[in-house]
């Protein structure tokens, strides 16, 4: 079992109210280095102990992911897309919200850093919802949507490293429906206690709909607002349906082939992903994309000129971080 679950459980026991204490292991992964932040500044402010040295680390976590890609820490190790598809969602989200939190309720404004904190915090969540808003399905296509929590209104399509299972966040569409007041599907509907801490999973999502006034509002989130991530990726919206596809090359641990990309057809609610390890589950449709363009959002990356690796002679699954390859995906 990764420490992520033990930091999950801890940053759980603290939105219920209760003292925790640091969990023994070393933070490695990006998502595990989330939590790590969010724990020492919970565990800093319940303690009333080392205040400024948690403030300064959260500030940090958040200002590596400007510096080196939206949710990437470093370009050895943390330069992953994680949000794209976030099969870490929950884990992230738990981390993010608990510092919104305490910068937004918790902590004495007037404090140093405490003013920085909250707009960090803010700019994070800015960023992360416009990404997920310029990658989801609107309202208003042609036919009923499915009944599906993952694939709806809402819902966020988009390319990324992981397999089948995790090419959809529901932690991801039902907080993001959340802030932009599109109706829930699923669990979030159906279930009264999904907006309460009371699973580690669950963590994220509570305190989003504890913040959502001090949560960017819609009219802050959207293409103009777009984080840098790792790697550039393009997205093209049409009339009836988009894709999204990180440039040639693009191969992070090599979990993926050289070009990654995901694509939605509103007209039969069809999408298609990359997956692991030998390529796309299904191939982009065959006809011209129903309707014109209707915009391109050019995403910029840390590293605009991925290295290509030559099948003959380069095993694309050993990072390399001479060339800016990821040590590891993380768990």
């Amino acid at each position: 079992m990764g420490i992520e679950h033990p930091y999950g459980k801890a940053l759980q026991d603290w939105a219920q109210g209760e003292s925790i204490t640091m969990p023994p292991g070393k933070a490695k992964s990006a998502n595990q280095r989330a939590q790590n932040a969010a724990l020492k500044l919970a565990i800093a402010f319940q303690d009333e102990e080392d205040l400024p040295e948690a403030i300064d680390n959260a500030k940090d976590l958040y200002q590596r992911q400007l510096d080196h890609g939206h949710m990437a820490l470093d370009v050895v190790n943390g330069l992953n897309e994680y949000m794209i598809p976030d099969t870490h969602a929950f884990i992230w989200y738990a981390a993010m919200g608990t510092l919104h939190e305490l910068a937004w309720h918790r902590l004495d404004v007037t404090m140093d850093g405490v003013k920085d904190l909250r707009d960090l915090s803010y700019q994070w969540w800015q960023h992360h919802l416009s990404m997920c808003s310029v990658l989801s399905i609107p309202a208003g296509q042609a036919g009923a949507p499915p009944d599906s929590p993952l694939l709806n209104i809402g819902s966020v399509v988009s390319p990324g490293a992981r397999a089948d299972s995790g090419r959809m966040s529901y932690h991801r569409d039902v907080i993001h429906r959340k802030v932009f007041g599109i109706p829930q599907v699923g669990q979030a509907l159906r279930n009264p206690t999904w907006w309460t801490p009371k699973a580690p999973d669950l963590v994220g999502p509570y305190w989003v709909s504890k913040n959502l006034a001090t949560l960017p509002q819609t009219s802050k989130i959207g293409p103009d607002f777009l984080p840098m991530l790792s790697n550039p990726m393009t997205i093209q919206r049409y009339k009836q349906g988009f894709r999204a596809f990180f440039a040639d090359g693009v191969i992070p641990t090599g979990a993926f082939s050289p070009t990654v990309r995901a694509w939605m057809d509103y007209t039969t609610w069809e999408t298609g992903f990359t997956l692991l390890p030998s390529g796309p589950s299904d191939p982009e449709p065959k006809a011209a994309w129903p309707g014109d363009v209707v915009a391109e959002y050019k995403v910029k990356g840390k590293t605009p000129d991925p290295v290509i690796p030559d099948p003959k002679t380069d095993d694309p699954a050993t990072p390399d971080p001479a060339n800016g390859d990821p040590a590891s995906h993380g768990s």
